[in-house]
């Protein structure tokens, strides 16, 4: 275990720049170094906070960890479960107050970072791809898996825009520091900035853009997107309908930063064509129609002889949102095919 810990101190603050877990002064075991407990009957691992840092404005918190190894973890699990845990210890030298879903989505993809040939978290995606509809950000209360599994994203933003640069991922965490009185900027306001910042990209078209990629795992896995795509499990949940139909009407609701998956399958010798109208009353929120290979649906779909078109739609706020201001209402819209 102690030389699990180092991989990941090493992996994590020296190499990917993450701050590292705050000294507790002796508050917690004997000196300022950072505890971790071998605790029998936790069922699993966790870090929990011992006392706010006086000395800075931000919300940073010193902590211990716990783990039982005889536990759910198991001696197979050790080494990517103390990277997760230990990934919770950095963040909050950063920022202790943040979604779950937040928390949990990071130290996932550092998993992966700190162990790359370790398969452990794959079995979190299958939550993830069952609720497309969800938000990317919605923390769901622990019900599902589903927050870890939102790392998805993260592989995304690491493959797609930071190859070369993993890094992207602690000084993420470094600009969410704010005062808690004000609680801005938050994790989505420093996403947004680093993005900006360090590629020039908005947020919400690396998430239309992922909502792109999301579709291409398992099954549907074509080699030119995800890394580990043909070996993640479970593909995305869509709905299938028949190009031969002379008109398609589709009922949405989707969350804000959430998407419906449309697969249309033409099984003609013959080309079909669709006249595109989306109605919906939102005003706060824009619906982008895209194919899965990255062409945008306007104003009419053609879908070739014995082919199909996957469409995406994915769901922005017309305005930037912040954790306190993005709500997880389901937003309702339509989406006619009518055959030209």
């Amino acid at each position: 275990m102690l030389e699990y810990l180092e991989t990941a101190w090493t992996r994590e603050v020296d190499d990917l720049g993450f701050s590292a877990p705050l000294d507790d002064n002796g508050q917690c075991g004997n000196d300022g170094r950072y505890d971790v407990f071998i605790w029998r009957g936790v069922d699993g691992a966790f870090v929990d906070a011992i006392a706010e840092n006086s000395a800075t404005v931000y919300d940073d918190y010193t902590t211990y960890m716990a783990i039982d190894p005889t536990g759910s973890t198991g001696n197979e699990l050790l080494d990517t479960t103390l990277a997760h845990e230990f990934n919770h210890a950095v963040q909050a030298s950063d920022d202790w107050w943040e979604s779950a879903l937040i928390f949990e989505m990071s130290a996932t993809f550092i998993e992966a970072l700190v162990y790359p040939d370790q398969d452990d978290y794959y079995f979190t995606l299958e939550d993830f791809q069952k609720h497309p509809n969800w938000s990317l950000f919605y923390d769901d209360n622990y019900r599902t898996w589903y927050m870890y599994g939102a790392a998805m994203y993260l592989h995304f933003l690491s493959e797609r825009y930071f190859p070369t640069d993993p890094a992207f991922i602690a000084r993420i965490w470094r600009m969410s520091r704010s005062d808690p009185a004000i609680g801005r900027p938050d994790y989505i306001d420093a996403l947004r900035a680093v993005l900006l910042n360090d590629r020039g990209i908005d947020l919400e078209i690396t998430i239309a853009e992922f909502m792109q990629w999301r579709w291409f795992v398992a099954t549907f896995d074509d080699g030119a997107h995800f890394q580990h795509g043909a070996d993640w499990p479970t593909p995305v949940a869509h709905r299938e309908f028949d190009a031969t139909m002379s008109q398609i009407s589709i009922e949405m609701n989707v969350m804000i930063y959430g998407a419906e998956y449309l697969r249309i399958r033409n099984n003609d010798s013959q080309p079909r064509d669709f006249r595109i109208v989306l109605q919906q009353s939102d005003t706060d929120v824009e619906w982008r129609l895209a194919t899965v290979n990255g062409a945008d649906v306007i104003n009419t779909l053609s879908v070739a002889p014995l082919s199909e078109e996957v469409v995406v739609a994915t769901v922005v706020p017309v305005s930037p949102v912040s954790s306190a201001t993005l709500d997880f209402r389901r937003r309702a819209a339509t989406l006619t095919l009518d055959e030209i």
